[in-house]
């Protein structure tokens, strides 16, 4: 058993450090601006993804409880390597939002399938509740990947971006070979429970509306975590804007990266110890401290506050990602995922939206502070929900003696 278990979370990690290697999404937007698109056109080219991700949720979702979690990922990365080649490609607008199309069909296929799959196996092998910090640590791995696609992008940036990409559909291939080999326990029981997916997604709404905190909980991450992370669409071109510079861009991208990979990896490992509460209260800080960055808008007092608030960022999001798991039976965890990310896809849709309008009228820094302070807004109203919620107290407080 010990053998497995090790074999199993080596794999795991592999997965997850070559799913980093990609050397062109770090710096998709700046791609976009160098195609010559506009403020807006970059908005509706992302906003396609998310529209395709809503749009193909609940139909992945079940490929994944129906059929295979590992088969979904698979497919997600065989979807994805479909989208770089047509950005590979690409000579117009249409390309792109077709490229991106094919973007939101991979991340339908991906969202909440690979985390069942890992706790799920954890599960089998009785250490599921590592899973916060196993996933912290897979998640280090996969950002520091990123810094190091970054890093090696830094160098190689002024040169185009065809070779970019290249590298990372080479990286796609590699990712999904070691997916192969990785074992999937725990599917035949949720195949014979769930026979029926349009009576499990009944049926997963039900529980969901039945238990008030698994609700606020989905709401919140659907709502507050997905609006935090439209950063990720335009972080490396709000580090452009005040450096211009795509080669130092690059550079920064690495060390934000690193300082992200910091966070989950070493700051998770202090918070799963204790009260979700102090996760909230982190997010909150970081929150309130954000906007500053965007009204400075000026290097490199902007970038440390935008550094600073990244490092905090990846502990509170692993904290709260492991604490949804963990209050979601495993035969809806799925199921759960694939509706939460239709919310947030619908969420990020109606900000980006806004966002682009914004910017095409009154330039990105107007945009940015508006992200800013909305999602500072967000955060306060589903912080003080969660905070008020006497379900979550009794729960943490029992973990914790446990």
């Amino acid at each position: 058993m010990k053998t497995e278990i090790k074999s199993f979370i080596t794999k795991y990690y592999l997965i997850s450090f070559f799913s980093g290697l990609n050397f062109f999404s770090p710096f998709f937007v700046i791609f976009l601006n160098s195609i010559k698109l506009s403020p807006l056109q970059i908005t509706i080219a992302i906003i396609s993804a998310q529209i395709s991700q809503f749009v193909f949720e609940l139909p992945t979702g079940a490929i994944a409880d129906r059929f295979s979690r590992k088969l979904s990922v698979l497919l997600g990365s065989v979807m994805f390597l479909i989208a770089l080649l047509f950005f590979l490609f690409a000579d117009c607008f249409l390309m792109i939002v077709i490229g991106e199309i094919f973007c939101g069909i991979a991340l339908s296929l991906n969202s909440g399938a690979f985390d069942a799959l890992v706790y799920d196996n954890m599960k089998h092998f009785k250490i599921e509740n590592k899973f916060a910090e196993y996933r912290g640590m897979s998640w280090a791995l996969k950002l520091a990947a990123i810094s190091l696609s970054a890093f090696c992008a830094s160098f190689i940036i002024e040169n185009g971006f065809s070779f970019l990409i290249i590298a990372s559909i080479l990286f796609v291939v590699i990712h999904g070979s070691i997916l192969l080999t990785l074992k999937e326990y725990g599917m035949d029981n949720i195949r014979k429970i769930n026979k029926n997916y349009t009576k499990l997604v009944k049926q997963t709404f039900s529980y969901l509306f039945k238990h008030n905190l698994l609700l606020k909980f989905s709401l919140f991450w659907g709502i507050a975590i997905g609006f935090i992370f439209i950063g990720l669409n335009f972080r490396e071109f709000f580090i452009l804007e005040i450096t211009y510079s795509k080669s130092l861009t690059a550079k920064l991208v690495v060390i934000m990266t690193i300082s992200g990979a910091l966070g989950r990896a070493y700051f998770i490992k202090f918070l799963s110890n204790k009260h979700i509460k102090y996760s909230l209260y982190l997010l909150l800080f970081i929150t309130f401290v954000f906007p500053i960055a965007f009204i400075l808008y000026s290097f490199p007092a902007s970038f440390i506050i935008f550094v600073f608030y990244w490092t905090c960022l990846g502990s509170c999001t692993g904290m709260l990602g492991a604490k949804n798991h963990q209050f979601t039976p495993s035969r809806y965890r799925a199921s759960l995922e694939s509706l939460t990310s239709m919310l947030q896809s619908i969420m990020v849709v109606l900000y980006l939206f806004v966002f682009g309008i914004i910017g095409n009228n009154f330039g990105y820094k107007a945009a940015f502070i508006w992200y800013s302070v909305i999602q500072l807004f967000v955060v306060i109203v589903f912080s003080y929900l969660l905070l008020k919620d006497k379900h979550l107290i009794k729960k943490e407080n029992a973990s914790i003696r446990n």
